[in-house]
């Protein structure tokens, strides 16, 4: 029943998206606006049963924390999107609860500080304070992976560099849903036919959030950065997308570096169409191959650690 329902499914939420969100997504729409719609939209992608959810804070930042019955030890930390200044952790909840659901562990979404009110580099500094606080609390960082969707996944890329950068212990695996890792853009794919995203909310997104730092910044737009020994990227993409070449360009350099790279693009869907998991088929897949990649990185850390 659940796959007949996924096949009409996909061009009702590809409507939706199209006429009911993304003419909100625009420049001269009041943010309060936007984050108002975004909080009632995302209420649809209801989370999985059996998982529950908890508040608490990790080195004062808050996050949500998707707890499955009788977990594995490690965890995914969340990054969700919303281009830095819309969106939380409770907003995403039927992705975070879907991978604990699937990879059997805890997934810690941090509920980063968002612009204008607070521009970069507050939400890398959130994300560097939980990361600490975990291994202050004896996480072991081999057994965690950071996943990231749109600005998350930038926010994941650009966090795993700055801690390369200082020579500290690293993340197992980087899983990017639609990373947007290029402030600039300069590299717009001009032919999508995205039905989500918009050039002008972007733009003004990224000056919210750069608040004059400039936009080719590395940890900021770390498409621009140096990928050398960082650890295996996982990268999923429709070709529908604005945002495809942030994640092309991310797999090309991270490639040239060395790095272990497995860039997977889709057909007719939307920017992180992942968190329509459950209603569409193609992202429960993608979300399932993204967890037994999330399986493996953490597999292997432990039998080396192990070792």
């Amino acid at each position: 029943m659940i796959n007949v329902a996924q096949t009409w499914m996909t061009p009702v939420i590809r409507q939706t998206l199209r006429w009911c969100i993304q003419p909100a997504l625009r420049s001269g729409v009041p943010l309060g606006f936007q984050r108002f719609w975004l909080q009632l939209a995302c209420r649809s992608n209801f989370p999985p049963s059996g998982i529950r959810f908890q508040r608490e804070r990790i080195a004062d930042v808050p996050v949500e924390i998707a707890v499955p019955e009788d977990p594995l030890p490690g965890a995914v930390l969340y990054l969700h999107g919303g281009a830095y200044v819309t969106c939380s952790a409770r907003t995403h909840r039927g992705v975070t609860g879907r991978l604990a659901r699937k990879t059997g562990r805890r997934v810690i979404a941090v509920d980063y500080r968002l612009a204008p009110e607070h521009p970069y580099p507050a939400a890398l500094q959130d994300l560097m304070n939980v990361w600490q606080g975990l291994l202050n609390r004896g996480e072991r960082p081999e057994e965690m992976v950071f996943v990231g969707d749109s600005a998350g996944g930038g926010l994941a890329l650009g966090a795993t560099q700055w801690l390369r950068d200082r020579d500290s212990a690293l993340p197992a695996g980087l899983v990017l849903f639609s990373p947007w890792t290029d402030l600039s853009l300069d590299h717009l794919n001009h032919q999508a036919r995205d039905v989500l995203v918009t050039e002008s909310w972007i733009r003004d997104s990224a000056r919210s959030y750069l608040s004059g730092v400039p936009a080719s910044t590395g940890y900021a737009s770390p498409v621009y950065g140096d990928f050398d020994n960082l650890p295996p990227l996982l990268i999923q993409v429709s070709r529908d997308e604005l945002l495809l070449d942030d994640a092309r360009r991310v797999a090309e350099a991270a490639r040239a570096a060395g790095v272990e790279v497995d860039l997977q693009e889709f057909d007719g869907l939307w920017h992180v169409f992942q968190l329509n998991a459950g209603l569409v088929a193609e992202a429960e897949q993608a979300l399932s191959a993204a967890a037994q990649t999330i399986e493996q990185w953490l597999k292997a850390g432990k039998e080396a650690d192990d070792g």
